[in-house]
């Protein structure tokens, strides 16, 4: 048996635990994370099912008309021309840049939604393995994500800056242009816990990092006196039950967060298909597994609330 398949055997039995201790808690908590998963795929088709491109391409090729293009690389071309006095022209480049910036915003938050839900679906299983502190770097992930697909929505061409960032080395100057938006987005959607947790927790090496599993010994052996400390591979909380509780409706918490406020990035996601895939029935679950919580363990649910605000 090769070393690694030991490790490989520890996140099975971790998952085997993990799903124990949510159902003596509530089965409604893994329904909810199923919830969750079905909420991103409709949202996802109907963001597929609204987002078109025909308008923007008419326009492109109407106005390279215009300029006389006969190709595309004669398009590019006049496009990275220099602008001539030429207002008309300058305004037919124009609409043909605001239309490209648009194709490319659709095409990028269209990425970004996918990563919305590959990265719930991370941090989702990582939880089930008992793998806490990287959950913390996944809800981070999550809310740069819905944030940058905001900004892009209301100014397109920052998708396109974003593509070219991935290209070059130009992506620490990127995230460093839009740090300010997306900090100023967290907190005025509740998400400022989830972008900074994950910062300290995931994302750098500090003591948060190790936390959840971080053990330490201090015993005496003859004349020495040994401090004894170990990093496990889970970070597992046996005789703490509800740690695994709150982290999972952590979780399924900022999905609700982020999935209320979906449309001010995802705008191609209609109402009505919002209402049918069961946001509001996902809602009511989570806020009856606070209440749930706040039944159950009472007194980590003060604690925690003093540290972190209201469940």
């Amino acid at each position: 048996m090769a070393r690694i398949e030991e490790f490989i055997d520890q996140d099975r039995e971790a998952i085997a635990k993990a799903v124990a201790r949510m159902l003596a808690f509530s089965p409604d908590l893994l329904e909810a994370f199923d919830d969750a998963i079905g909420l991103f795929e409709n949202i996802g088709e109907a963001y597929s099912r609204g987002s078109t491109e025909d308008g923007d391409l008419r326009i492109i090729n109407e106005c390279g008309e215009k300029l006389g293009a006969e190709t595309r690389e004669e398009l590019q071309a006049l496009l990275d021309a220099p602008t001539r006095d030429d207002a008309a022209r300058a305004e037919l480049i124009s609409r043909i840049r605001d239309a490209t910036g648009r194709i490319a915003s659709r095409r990028v938050r269209g990425i970004l939604l996918g990563l919305l839900w590959r990265t719930y679906l991370r941090a989702a299983t990582d939880l089930f393995r008992l793998r806490t502190s990287s959950v913390l770097g996944y809800l981070r992930f999550q809310v740069e994500a819905a944030a940058l697909a905001s900004i892009m929505n209301q100014r397109p061409r920052v998708a396109v800056d974003w593509q070219n960032a991935g290209l070059s080395n130009d992506g620490r100057r990127f995230f460093r242009d839009h740090q300010p938006e997306i900090k100023e987005f967290a907190l005025r959607h509740h998400l400022v816990l989830e972008y900074e947790q994950g910062s300290a927790a995931a994302q750098h090496v500090r003591l948060a990092s190790v936390a959840g599993g971080y053990q330490q010994e201090l015993y005496e052996d003859g004349e020495r006196r040994v401090h004894e400390a170990r990093i496990l591979y889970l970070e597992d909380t046996p005789e703490e039950p509800w740690h695994l509780i709150i982290q999972a409706l952590n979780v399924l918490r900022a999905q609700k967060k982020l999935l209320v406020i979906i449309r001010q990035g995802f705008p191609e996601v209609d109402e009505s298909s919002l209402t049918r895939s069961g946001l509001v029935e996902f809602n009511a679950r989570l806020d009856r597994l606070f209440a749930h919580f706040r039944q159950v363990f009472p007194e980590k649910a003060r604690e925690w609330e003093m540290r972190n605000g209201t469940l």
